[in-house]
């Protein structure tokens, strides 16, 4: 019986007497910005940032900061769901599109994993075909478990395409991982497929019922990956027969997410092996609780799980949420978490979460998908949001050095910085150039600066070498076209791109796979292709091959 309006001090809500237009309650409650204000029989509902919810019985205030409803709707509630809708901004928030939710009932989020999620393939899980991971070998997501996209490897002096793998349908593949003369990669299509690094020829596909997002990890004769039906996988490397999955998802639940069917915790965090060990992550939203497991990566039996670091504030239901890959850093595993906690960081030993509880559920993070670890004291982290069109509509985010407490903006840009002992290249701006610097002068301007001076000047470290002529070389084609780099790789004399470029006189984008000298940035060679190329899809293989994915799924590879 009551108006509820936004015109109480500051913007509050209050709510007034339909008749005489007094105000009988402030609820001390405001929206964000745009979105009008909803309304159920038990709550009310505006922009937070994210999704607010005014509990009329307590009277309480919760953000949800995963997504917001959209400009002109507001949050629909309607058929015992809660809709949100698309909106037309980059809004720092871990999904966008539309989005339902309902209630979660008496589910039990600390459900304990129990045998019955893991599932043995057929034949003997010891005796596995040889496939084996040399030095040089490009066998997990970005080279490295510390995702530096680095290789030991030198490339041939020049390069001309040797084959193109093209598949019998189009899917949008994962970036790629080699090892032991194949290339692996994943797709959306939910298939896992092996191809001849030297032919291009398909060896073999494994398939699962939901999208995959990244990348086999080769170990031991063995593939790891996680797919969206909530389950990781082992398979034989050289065949593409199952070992063995384990369920990540605490219950079998299958939901509609972004065109495909797939779990409620589907395990798109990949897979890391260190020492024996399969680390892996299965859930969406913090919400719905997040799942990260450890298990022993020859067996598959299981070492530790942790099921509560989705509900560091229980109350809310707020934490971590699964939205990126793993890395490693001076014995905590690390993964980008979403817009509350990122990097979200475990115990590798015992899975206990050590990041920290919080007050309300406001986006507090960068949302990107990605996490690296630069040494033992800095991790990167950022990027593009996991569930975000690899076309990159939506932002494309920055990078952050994560040391301690403090943070520091690395970059704008989708790609994160690749690097090795001596060279750190990484986008610079916003219009996509191309920057390169020694990591020791990286360290020595990372170690100087503090979180709030950073801050406070706004200035993104690739400025700040620039400012104390720190930058060894850029390229970007030149101001008069636009410039974008979609992909990154550091060898021991070469730094190698793909380029995206649009010339002023000319209809078409152009693409292409570029190799700088590391020293100078002076351009060895360049190959020029017609498909649009996957951002991120890229590696140097033991034998210097440069193999570049695309968005159809296609392949291409260029050789000495």
């Amino acid at each position: 019986d009551h108006l509820i309006l936004g015109v109480g001090p500051g913007g509050s809500h209050v709510a007034l007497d339909p008749v005489s237009g007094e105000i009988s309650e402030d609820l001390q409650f405001k929206k964000r910005a745009c979105t009008r204000l909803t309304a159920s029989t038990d709550s009310l509902f505006c922009r937070g940032e994210g999704t607010l919810r005014f509990d009329r019985e307590t009277k309480k205030v919760m953000v949800d900061g995963s997504a917001r409803p959209a400009c002109n709707d507001g949050a629909i509630p309607a058929n015992g769901m809660l809709y949100l809708g698309p909106w037309q901004c980059d809004c720092s928030l871990s999904l966008i599109g539309f989005v339902a939710r309902c209630s979660a009932g008496d589910f039990q989020f600390d459900s304990q994993a129990t045998r019955p999620q893991f599932e043995s393939g057929s034949g003997d899980l010891q005796v596995v075909q040889p496939l084996p991971v040399g030095e040089g070998d490009w066998s997990t997501y970005r080279s490295d478990n510390a995702r530096s996209a680095s290789t030991t490897v030198h490339l041939p002096q020049q390069t001309e395409q040797t084959w193109e793998f093209n598949p019998s349908t189009e899917f949008i593949p994962t970036a790629p991982t080699s090892a032991g003369g194949l290339v692996f990669f994943g797709g959306d299509d939910g298939k896992v497929r092996a191809v001849d690094s030297a032919s291009g020829e398909l060896r073999w596909e494994f398939a699962t019922s939901s999208p995959i997002k990244y990348p086999p990890t080769i170990w031991n004769d063995r593939a790891y990956f996680g797919s969206g039906d909530g389950y990781a996988y082992a398979l034989e490397a050289a065949t593409g027969r199952l070992l063995w999955r384990f369920r990540g998802a605490p219950v079998e639940r299958i939901i509609h997410a972004y065109g495909s069917l797939g779990s409620t915790w589907p395990v798109q965090s990949g897979v890391l092996i260190d020492n024996g060990i399969a680390y892996f992550a299965a859930g969406i939203i913090d919400y719905d609780g997040t799942y990260v497991y450890a298990l022993d990566a020859t067996t598959g039996e299981l070492r530790w799980q942790n099921n509560s670091s989705g509900h560091l504030n229980p109350t809310l239901r707020k934490g971590v949420s699964v939205q990126g890959n793993l890395t490693i850093q001076q014995g905590q595993l690390l993964m980008a978490g979403g817009n509350q906690v990122s990097p979200a960081r475990y115990d590798i030993e015992t899975g206990e979460c050590l990041s920290a509880s919080f007050d309300n559920g406001r986006p507090k993070q960068n949302t990107g998908r990605f996490v690296g670890a630069l040494d033992n004291e800095t991790a990167i982290q950022g990027g593009r949001i996991l569930y975000a069109s690899p076309r990159n509509v939506s932002t494309k985010g920055s990078f952050e050095a994560v040391t301690g407490n403090q943070r520091y903006r690395i970059n704008h840009g989708g790609i994160p910085p690749a690097w090795n002992e001596h060279l750190v290249a990484m986008v610079n701006y916003q219009n996509g150039a191309l920057t390169c610097c020694d990591m020791a002068q990286m360290k020595t301007l990372l170690a100087q600066q503090s979180n709030e001076n950073a801050r406070r000047r706004g200035n993104a470290l690739a400025e700040d070498l620039k400012r104390e002529d720190a930058i060894r070389w850029g390229y970007s084609l030149g101001v008069n076209r636009r410039f974008e780099i979609l992909s990154l790789a550091v060898c021991p004399t070469d730094v190698v791109a793909v380029l995206q470029h649009q010339e002023r006189d000319r209809a078409q984008t152009e693409w292409s796979v570029a190799a700088f000298d590391s020293e100078k940035g002076e351009l060895r060679y360049q190959h020029r292709f017609t498909n649009e190329p996957l951002p991120g899809g890229l590696l140097i293989d033991s034998q210097g091959n440069i193999v570049v994915m695309m968005l159809d799924g296609s392949v291409l590879c260029y050789s000495g």
